[in-house]
This record gives C-alpha cells, sequence and structure tokens, in this order.
C-alpha cells in the first residue's frame, strides 16, 4: 500500500552510500512513481520514520551477523512502522528465518537480476511477502562456512528475535540445548534463583507456558 499521493516513498539503510545511491537509481525504474530516502544507521533511520511518510524500508545488510537484526527490532517499535525487507547476499535458511522471525516482511536476495529486485519491491509494496527461493537457501556458496559463523551467534538472533538482554538469550539457548536449571546455573555461571527468575522473564516475553513451548518457538531461529 502506498501513501495517499500515489507515490510510493522507499527508506533505503544501508552503511555504504554507494550502496545507497545504487539501489535509488535502480528504483527510479520501478513502474510508479517513487521518491526514495536514505539512512546510513538505524537512528537516522528511526528519526526519518518518525517524521516522514514512508511505504517500505529497504534494509542492506552484509553480514548474517551483528546488529542488524537488532536494529529491525529497534525500527519495529515505532508505531506506525512501514514493512521492512532485507536485501543481502546472504540467505541460508537460519538467517532467513531469523529475520522473519523478528518481523520483516521481505528478504530479497542480492544476487536477484535488477528485473527480479523491482518486481520483489512491487510485491511487497502491494503488501505480499517476499522471500527467497528454496533454493536459494539451500545452495549458497560457502553457506557451510555461513552457517557455522551463524551458530557462534545464536544468542544475539535469539535477542533480536524476542528482545530479550543478552543474558537471557544466553539461558534461552541453554534450554534450546536441553540444559535443566542446573546446568545452565554451571554454563552461565549464575545462580539458580536467578536461572528461573530468567526464564519466568523469558516465558512472558515469548508468550508461552513453558519450556517445551519455547524450544518449540525457537526452532526456526536456530535450526
Amino acid at each position: 500500500m502506498t501513501s495517499s499521493s500515489g507515490i510510493a516513498r522507499i527508506l533505503i539503510v544501508d552503511d555504504h552510500e554507494i550502496v545507497r545511491d545504487a539501489v535509488s537509481l535502480l528504483l527510479n525504474k520501478l513502474e510508479r512513481p517513487v521518491i526514495t530516502l536514505a539512512a546510513g544507521d538505524f537512528q537516522t533511520a528511526r528519526n526519518i520514520l518518525s517524521n516522514e511518510t514512508v511505504d517500505l524500508v529497504l534494509l542492506g545488510i552484509s553480514s548474517p551477523i551483528g546488529p542488524s537484526l537488532n536494529g529491525v527490532v529497534f525500527l519495529r517499535r515505532l508505531p506506525a512502522c512501514p514493512p521492512i525487507a532485507v536485501f543481502s547476499t546472504h540467505t541460508t535458511r537460519r538467517f532467513v528465518s531469523s529475520a522473519v522471525a523478528v518481523g520483516v516482511s521481505g528478504f530479497i536476495p542480492k544476487s536477484r537480476s535488477a528485473v527480479d529486485i523491482l518486481q520483489a519491491v512491487t510485491s511487497l509494496l502491494g503488501g505480499n511477502k517476499y522471500m527467497p527461493t528454496e533454493d536459494e537457501m539451500t545452495h549458497v556458496a560457502g553457506a557451510s562456512d555461513i552457517e557455522a559463523s551463524e551458530h557462534t551467534y545464536a544468542e544475539e538472533n535469539l535477542a533480536a528475535a524476542y528482545d530479550l538482554a543478552p543474558r537471557e538469550a544466553a539461558v534461552l539457548k541453554c534450554v534450546c540445548q536441553g540444559m535443566p536449571n542446573k546446568r545452565i546455573s554451571t554454563e552461565l555461571n549464575i545462580s539458580p534463583n536467578t536461572v528461573r527468575n530468567y526464564l519466568s522473564r523469558i516465558f512472558k516475553v515469548m508468550n508461552v507456558r513453558n519450556r517445551t513451548e519455547a524450544v518449540a518457538r525457537t526452532q526456526n531461529i536456530l535450526r
């Protein structure tokens, strides 16, 4: 759905100016009028979204690790955040699932042709979801190395998906690995009572009743 003027207003968020400029030029080839806005960081993006009408956010992510998905949560806290689509070369199943878990509406592989990317943006502007194909998520060059790196950052993905503190995310990851409270206490060097307090908060945030439901909710992120 576009703004009331009929002009699609798209915010491009990427920390590289050359990428922002290139995407802006490409979007000018859309079949509808478009105004592009640009931000080099999440705080600037949030300021723009707080003061401008935007129909779609295109978020460039250069690495499947780090703060990018937390940034999605940061933007989605706005009262009227528009749909957010990730634009990335990294399309492993775990990363795409993590992005979906934090609430993105689309995931556009950078390997797509210009025509495909424009079609994806058009679909997203129409209120549709857009995701990589199964083949793109399965057959990615160097995927095993990327998956190994992502596994190290499972806690960051859990924290982003459920808006958890880092220590809470660490407890949740231990739960997903089948550890009882006593083992978690030893692994993280915290008291059993602290583990119970963290779990109480985690269950409340995730809107689940127990460990089994919590583990089931995280499978798309950790698989």
